[in-house]
């Protein structure tokens, strides 16, 4: 699976939970933005856990971006 498809995925997954997604940036971040919030980054990261049958932590991670980009590397690496 590419990257290209990992991001329209993403894109389908926050439209899901009615995430307005319009002149933004795939680089981003959503949280600081405040275009989402705690409970929907947690929602989505299960979504995202169920779809790609994966686990995702961020919780070891230093330095989090909360874009579209930044969780599809995240995606692409677990898939490997």
């Amino acid at each position: 699976m590419n990257k290209n498809k990992i991001t329209d995925i993403l894109i389908n997954i926050l439209k899901k939970k009615n995430i307005k997604l319009n002149k933004i940036s795939k680089n981003k971040d959503l949280y600081e933005n405040g275009i989402i919030d705690s409970f929907d980054v947690i929602d989505i990261i299960e979504r995202i856990d169920d779809f790609f049958q994966i686990n995702i932590n961020l919780a070891n991670k230093k330095k989090i971006k909360f874009s579209i980009n930044y969780l599809a590397d995240n995606i692409l690496k677990k898939l490997k």
